[in-house]
């Protein structure tokens, strides 16, 4: 008997074993008959309702098609559209990025941060510089639409922005001008260092304004008429136009007159409106530190060939001789339409060829007027009452066509007179 009722269970037993959904294991012939007819419902369940005919939806389809229902709304045309009531993170624009890629931009600037921190100096200009440290800056905030109403409204639009800016400029002024001992002085870097075995830097009374100086070989030196850069802005200085607190000391005793009645007879002649150079001309053999401390003495020479050039200034640091060419105050530099007058440029030209000169011609200027012509510089000075922009412009002409000319009026000798005695006077 027990061996016929084991065979009788083995159909059972294997039908139960098919019908396994879900539940548990079928027990005794009654329990596999009810497991039997499940799988018979739910089969028949899966095959497609007819046509016309729809399946009766689950408690659990019901809760999904309501709350999709309560998320969504439904346009007068038709379109379905979700609504974003029920996401807060759907409120942002499509172009914001997610938590997540800020959190990703996030590790990418560690990464950055790490990499610039563990770079030597080279790599480290070669990583951020070429425009790339500028474009990040502008990428933090972009230049100004001409979309903007005023000035207000963008910087109301990009207040979060225009503060991190703020930072930037904070951090740097604070960070990174440091003190030089003397009260009230901090130097701070130029934007472009010129001088491969030097380091240039600004020294003044506040961060990134004042004098460029030129640190080398332990030695330091100071370009009251150097302006700060960009890349493309200047072909830079050369070694000529700084000066050693010793060698500009060896100026200021070369002057026939005290720094305060020079500069007070350089007023009255401001003031008068001399148009004439002979008075400047005057002056300026009294006192050649004018240029900057950068001369002892000024040479005129008198029955000289008509190619040569009247005035020489000796240099106080090596002995050698630049060239000065006294145009007249009165001489129009830019005419009424803002462009350089023709006069002028010819003028530009001339101090051109009278450097091609004096360089060709050292050899003959040594030995016959003892004028040492090594490195020469041009100093052109003519015109007067220029504004800022037109300055700029005239630096930047002459700038592009030969870095050993400089051209100043007779406003900027002036100034740069008594820049350069508030400056070294507290100094030597």
């Amino acid at each position: 008997m027990a061996t016929a009722r084991s065979k009788a269970k083995q159909p059972i037993a294997k039908t139960v074993s098919k019908a396994k959904v879900g539940g548990n294991k079928a027990r005794g012939k009654k329990t596999a008959t009810k497991s039997a007819t499940k799988t018979r419902k739910s089969a028949t369940s899966a095959q497609p309702a007819p046509k016309g005919k729809e399946r009766k939806a689950t408690p659990a389809k019901q809760r999904e098609a309501m709350a999709e229902k309560s998320t969504s709304t439904k346009p007068a045309n038709g379109t379905h559209v979700k609504s974003s009531a029920a996401d807060p993170s759907k409120k942002r624009s499509s172009s914001t990025p997610s938590r997540g890629a800020v959190e990703a931009a996030r590790k990418h600037l560690r990464a950055l941060v790490e990499i610039v921190e563990q770079a030597n100096d080279r790599d480290a200009e070669q990583i951020l510089g070429e425009g790339q440290l500028e474009a990040l800056l502008k990428a933090v905030l972009p230049q100004r639409r001409r979309s903007s109403k005023t000035t207000y409204d963008y910087l109301a639009s990009q207040k979060r922005r225009a503060s991190l800016m703020a930072q930037v400029r904070h951090a740097i002024n604070g960070a990174y001008s440091f003190s030089t001992g003397l009260d009230g002085l901090v130097i701070s870097p130029t934007r472009v260092q010129w001088f491969y075995d030097g380091l240039t830097f600004i020294e003044g009374t506040e961060p990134f304004s004042g004098v460029v100086g030129l640190y080398r070989n332990g030695e330091l030196r100071y370009g009251l008429d150097v302006k700060d850069a960009t890349a493309n802005g200047s072909l830079g200085p050369s070694e000529a136009d700084f000066v050693s607190l010793p060698a500009a000391k060896k100026s200021f005793a070369a002057a026939a007159k005290p720094p305060r009645a020079a500069l007070l007879e350089l007023e009255q002649l401001r003031e008068n409106g001399a148009d004439q150079r002979d008075p400047w001309l005057a002056l300026l053999e009294h006192t050649p530190w004018f240029l900057g401390a950068q001369h002892c003495r000024l040479v005129r020479l008198t029955n000289q060939d008509a190619n040569m050039p009247e005035l020489f200034a000796e240099r106080v640091e090596d002995g050698a001789h630049d060239v000065l060419l006294l145009g007249q105050p009165s001489a129009s530099v830019f005419g009424k339409s803002g462009r350089m007058q023709r006069s002028f440029q010819d003028t530009l030209y001339q101090a051109e060829q009278t450097l091609s000169f004096v360089q060709r011609q050292a050899e003959y200027l040594e030995r016959e007027y003892t004028l040492s012509i090594r490195r020469p510089r041009v100093f052109v000075i003519a015109g007067r009452g220029l504004s800022p922009s037109e300055r700029d412009q005239l630096r930047q002409y002459a700038d592009a066509r030969h870095a050993e000319v400089r051209v100043l009026s007779y406003d900027d000798l002036a100034h740069l007179a008594q820049r350069t005695a508030e400056f070294f006077q507290q100094r030597i």
